[in-house]
Order: structure tokens, then sequence, then C-alpha cells
């Protein structure tokens, strides 16, 4: 039988679990909080436009950073097919506006 031999934290990790445990609380607090502030103010429709265009020119930028190129614009359409495909099957209507089965 092998038994594991617990070790007791040191007082540098333990400082870094409470800062990191305090980060993920002030970030997700603060998402909720943005959203709530935006759905009174803005449309749905323009928030999540905003968000989509948001997160692409962040990953857009970690990937200029990281020096990987960038998918060829012939790929571009379809990468944008992929979002409207996922748009509005989550919205349960098509691009003419009939209902998906």
């Amino acid at each position: 039988m092998i038994r594991a031999v617990a070790t007791l934290p040191t007082p540098r990790e333990r400082r870094l679990a409470y800062l990191s445990w305090t980060a993920v609380c002030i970030i997700w607090g603060t998402t909720y909080l943005g959203i709530r502030i935006t759905l009174e103010t803005m449309p749905p429709a323009l928030m999540a436009s905003l968000r989509w265009l948001i997160a692409s020119a962040l990953l857009i930028g970690y990937m200029r950073v990281r020096g990987e190129p960038l998918p060829p614009s012939s790929r571009w359409g379809g990468i944008a097919g992929c979002r409207n495909t996922a748009r509005s099957t989550w919205r349960g209507t098509s691009r003419n506006g009939r209902p998906v089965l």
C-alpha cells in the first residue's frame, strides 16, 4: 500500500493561493456587474456583438504577440459562417428568419 505524505503549504504558497482566489472573485464579480450594466444601457444583440468583437481583437492581438500567422483571408468566410450558424442555432432561427427544426 502506498501512503501519500501531506505537506503543509509554505507561507508563500498560501499567500499566492489567497491572491489567486481574490483575483477570481474580482474578475467574476466585475463580469456579472458589467453584463448587468450593459443590459440596462444597450440591446442584448449589440452587447453580444461587442463581446465577440472584443474577444476577436484580443485573440488576434495574442496571436500577433506570439508570432502566429493569421488564417488566410480565403478562410475568413468559413470562420464567419461558423459564427453565423452558431448564432442562428442559438436564436432558433435561420438567416431568413424561418425557425430551425
